[in-house]
């Protein structure tokens, strides 16, 4: 039994402007668009929880399936992502900077596809294996409310979805691994661009001319959406978005390739972040070492210099004064300042920590993190290049897909993930040189300074009991001092350092290499699947409705395999159902009053605002029926209506409606003329 049972009344801050107007049953909030450039959240109790400036002005609000993220397309040709809980911008993008969005859409589609015409589609994945489920999750795999599983670096910054080229991270949207995510922009009713999770995008699929687009809409497979359009001159067009492919296990195959391409770039912006923080702080530390040691350059000048233009100490005579100190055991009088004052224990601290928390940093994150990701990242372009194979020998389709640049990606990944542990094997050794060179520095020159006039034979007898290995501070002053290894694998920049510098690998830094590895993928790879993807996708007509002359407000919804449209003039509505071959039944619905605003529902249930005079207004819940072309209403079958006294302070004038992911019922608002005011619904 269906029922309409009242949730809330309330009223809102601020002033609404009309242009949207959405709740949100997932998270229990309110979107509303305030001043055509900021949307406030609110709950269902009417309390404001936050706000976002846009910036440009508003056009339409859609949220994603979960609910945890919400989508704002303005004017100014932009797509903003916004994370529903915190407000927080984690995407930003202009699928064509110079064409205005005209609709958008977001849905989630089903990985497993019914192709019940090849019978041996069932057995195919019978002995297929997850390895990616096995292996341990990255810090931006966890679940949202699980993040104290991961470790390492958890990085969030603003991306652009329009090339996969960036190497700045956008957030994934999709919480379930059983579905893509599907979010599809129209640009001035000519083109539009499908983006997968956030991640992958497939721009430039051209739409059927002389149509503007109202709808779109799909249930949750890929290959079955739907457009409603209007024409030039007034006349409803649905069309259907077909691939044209032969067998459904393409169909299958070429959804494992766009879950797998918005995979590798989630996994390639993963890195690029871990390592930009790596480079990040090894810059820091880099930094302090070296304005230590131009400090100690300019001590060693002062001391030696009898004349005004003496020239500046060389790297190599910073270098050979530390190794006569090492191999003398004695400090020129005039550094003594510089170790004791300028230097001292507290910078040796400072340094002390900083590089080995640096190392230790760097060392977690490039094994729980990097590494990791690139070991996914193999088996996903191993999973992929079998993929490609199958459907080549099977079909003579590639999938847009080349071989040969498959192979050098995962060569290329090898080399990066050999590169990565030679990196953490090496930095291991300077990191243990480092501390025996601070160790060093600690006893045999500040302490050993500090006992000098006061207490030398306390410090000579316990001196022998400290290890410290002369050797080892001579290697590393000789080999790491002023060219660490840190700051060639990681690319420091050192132009304006004073003493310490990048050296060269021959083999490349870890930069190189991995920007290497993004070029192969994001400009050879993923460009192919782009250009098939949009190449495949066909628009077929389905049927057409009549113009009329009135303005019209269209909707258009899916019910099992048929798809339902309806279009109001005043107090009439106009229902129209299509089946898979273009069939067209209709129904004319005259009501009592004017219609001020419907939905249409899933279930072949219609749920509509009527204005019956001037003193009385009516939700009502009915049932779309089954025959008859014209209908009164007094032969509907009403499921419920809610009454709405005039005479009262509330006023109906709108409403909104939203499915609830989780379950089959609908949360709906319904406002005043005001938007101010409101009572929200439920729909079981």
């Amino acid at each position: 039994m269906s029922h309409i049972n009242v949730l809330q009344n309330g009223r809102l801050l601020g002033l609404p402007d009309g242009i949207v107007l959405s709740c949100c049953p997932k998270m229990n909030l309110l979107a509303i668009s305030m001043n055509k450039t900021s949307i406030w959240m609110f709950r269902f109790n009417g309390e404001r929880v936050y706000s976002v400036n846009n910036k440009a002005q508003i056009l339409s609000l859609q949220w994603n399936l979960s609910g945890r993220f919400f989508a704002v397309s303005g004017t100014d040709n932009f797509v903003n992502i916004y994370d529903t809980n915190t407000g927080e911008l984690v995407n930003k993008f202009a699928t064509h900077t110079s064409l205005p969005i005209t609709l958008i859409s977001w849905a989630s589609v089903k990985l497993e596809i019914n192709a019940a015409s090849e019978k041996a589609l069932p057995y195919i994945k019978l002995f297929q294996q997850d390895i990616l489920k096995d292996l341990p999750k990255l810090s931006h795999e966890v679940n949202f409310y699980d993040t104290e599983r991961a470790g390492g670096v958890i990085s969030l910054q603003n991306a652009s979805a329009k090339s996969q080229s960036m190497s700045i991270s956008a957030t994934n949207t999709n919480e379930d691994d059983s579905l893509l995510d599907y979010l599809l922009v129209v640009n001035a009713n000519a083109m539009f661009t499908a983006t997968f999770n956030n991640l992958f995008t497939v721009p430039d699929i051209e739409l059927p001319e002389d149509c503007k687009f109202l709808r779109h809409e799909v249930k949750d497979d890929f290959f079955n959406q739907a457009f409603l359009a209007e024409t030039s001159s007034g006349e409803l067009v649905l069309y259907r978005m077909e691939f044209s492919l032969s067998e459904p296990r393409q169909l299958s195959y070429v959804l494992e390739i766009l879950k797998y391409a918005s995979l590798l770039i989630s996994m390639l912006n993963h890195i690029t972040d871990q390592v930009n923080e790596m480079q990040k702080e090894a810059t820091a530390f880099i930094t302090l070492f070296d304005r230590y040691l131009s400090n100690l350059k300019d001590a060693i000048k002062e001391g030696k210099s009898t004349e005004e233009d003496t020239p500046d100490v060389s790297e190599d005579e910073l270098v050979e004064i530390l190794m006569e100190i090492v191999l003398t055991g004695y400090v020129p009088d005039y550094l003594n300042d510089y170790w004791m004052n300028q230097f001292g224990e507290r910078g040796l601290n400072r340094l002390s920590k900083m590089g080995n928390d640096l190392y230790e940093a760097t060392r977690k994150t490039a094994y729980a993190q990097v590494i990791l990701a690139i070991e996914k990242i193999l088996i996903i372009l191993s999973d992929v290049r079998g993929i490609c194979l199958a459907c080549s020998n099977l079909y003579g389709d590639s999938l847009g897909m080349n071989v040969e640049t498959l192979e050098n990606s995962i060569e290329l990944g090898k080399s990066m993930l050999v590169s990565f542990y030679k990196f953490i094997l090496e930095f291991n050794e300077e990191q243990e040189q480092f501390n025996v060179f601070c160790n060093y520095v600690k006893v045999e020159i500040i302490e050993r300074l500090s006992k000098q006039e006061s207490d030398m034979e306390l410090f000579l007898k316990v001196h022998p009991e400290i290890e410290v290995s002369s050797t080892v501070t001579m290697h590393y002053i000789d080999n790491y001092l002023t060219r660490p290894k840190i700051a060639a694998y990681l690319n420091v920049l050192t132009l304006t350092n004073d003493v310490i510098f990048q050296s060269t690998l021959e083999e490349g830094s870890l930069i190189e290499k991995l920007n290497d590895f993004k070029i192969e993928i994001n400009q050879k790879l993923l460009p192919g699947i782009q250009e098939y993807i949009a190449e495949k996708s066909v628009f077929k007509l389905i049927g057409t409705i009549k113009a009329l002359k009135a303005h019209v407000d269209c909707h258009m919804v899916f019910s099992n395999d048929k798809i339902l449209i309806a279009r109001k003039s005043e107090s009439q509505l106009d229902i129209f159902t299509f089946d898979k071959v273009g069939n067209k039944k209709s129904h004319e619905i005259e009501f009592p009053g004017a219609i001020l605003s419907y939905e249409l529902m899933s279930d072949s249930r219609i749920v509509l605002l009527l204005e019956r005079s001037n003193e009385l207004r009516e939700l009502i819940l009915f049932e779309l029926p089954k025959g008859g072309s014209n209908i009164a209403f007094n032969d509907l079958v009403l499921k419920q209506v809610l009454p709405f006294d005039t005479q009262s302070a509330f006023i109906p004038t709108c409403m909104t409606l939203t499915k609830d992911p989780s379950s089959s019922s609908l949360t709906g608002c319904v406002f005043d003329k005001t938007r101010r005011n409101y009572v929200i619904f439920k729909i079981d």
